[in-house]
């Protein structure tokens, strides 16, 4: 999908804001508004540069936790994939959360959790797959599910992608 369609920046506003943190050496990091930022980038290869985009710097003292909270709860622009969400759910999760912790934070429902999770562990040939538009999370997670090992699953996910296409 493209993020400059029309219907999204009709004007080649940006809405929205990023949030940023300084560095101790003095760069700037973008924590939140990556779609946005992207968005900026895609504007400027198409010949036409983004003078300014609002920005906000990050509290100081926030946490990487926070973070990922922050962007999984945002509930600006476009909503993250189940994979996108299941990417931070992981990253909680590597910093000792657990999946109840994440559904009660977050509001979501444990399988919901669980479901992103899976996704996230999955190939990284099947979230390229799911990435490009190629197959949906939920049937990739039928795939993951029913396979005997991840091999098995990147070859049922490619062997259907290739038989999809050459049928038209």
């Amino acid at each position: 999908s493209d993020v400059c369609s029309s219907d999204l920046f009709p004007s080649h506003d940006i809405p929205g804001i990023l949030t940023v943190r300084m560095e101790k050496n003095g760069d700037v990091f973008v924590s939140d508004g990556f779609r946005r930022l992207r968005a900026c980038d895609i504007l400027k290869d198409m010949g036409t540069p983004v003078i300014a985009v609002p920005c906000i710097r990050e509290e100081r003292n926030t946490s990487e936790e926070q973070r990922i909270i922050n962007i999984l709860a945002s509930a600006e622009g476009k909503n993250l994939s189940l994979l996108e969400q299941g990417i931070g759910y992981k990253r909680l999760k590597n910093l000792g959360w657990t999946p109840q912790m994440i559904s009660k934070k977050i509001a979501k429902s444990l399988p919901h959790v669980y479901q992103g999770l899976e996704l996230a562990g999955a190939p990284e040939k099947i979230k390229e797959e799911i990435q490009n538009g190629n197959i949906s999370s939920s049937e990739a997670l039928k795939v993951i599910k029913g396979a005997e090992n991840s091999s098995e699953a990147v070859s049922i996910v490619t062997d259907a992608i290739r038989k999809a296409k050459s049928n038209g």
